[in-house]
């Protein structure tokens, strides 16, 4: 899944993912884009992914426009306490995605 923008037109994105060390694993060519927001592709077959594992995830950008965040993802922590003690800037969370349309879902950590 990436975010398209109005912005980038036109080629063909492919999806990889990535062992930490470099190794690809798997990759996807997304196919009937829309002309923007997001875009998503299954793996076929499925990539079996294990806990406690770190991975890396990658989609090419076919010229010069791309989306990105100067200071990171900006979303919510969610299904944590609510104490500084128990989050940290450095904290282990992974993504998930809340529905709010057929069409709109919004990214929010939790901790992994």
């Amino acid at each position: 899944r990436f975010w398209k923008a109005v912005e980038e037109t036109g080629g063909v994105h492919v999806g990889r993912v990535w062992a930490a060390g470099g190794t690809l694993l798997a990759s996807v060519t997304f196919q009937g884009e829309t002309g923007s927001g997001w875009q998503e592709q299954a793996l076929v077959p499925p990539l079996r992914i294990n806990p406690n594992t770190e991975y890396v995830v990658s989609v090419n950008t076919v010229n010069t426009y791309y989306v990105s965040e100067d200071l990171g993802l900006a979303t919510q922590i969610i299904n944590v306490e609510a104490d500084p003690s128990v989050i940290s800037i450095d904290m282990a969370v992974k993504v998930v995605f809340e529905s709010i349309t057929d069409e709109i879902s919004l990214p929010k950590f939790e901790p992994a």
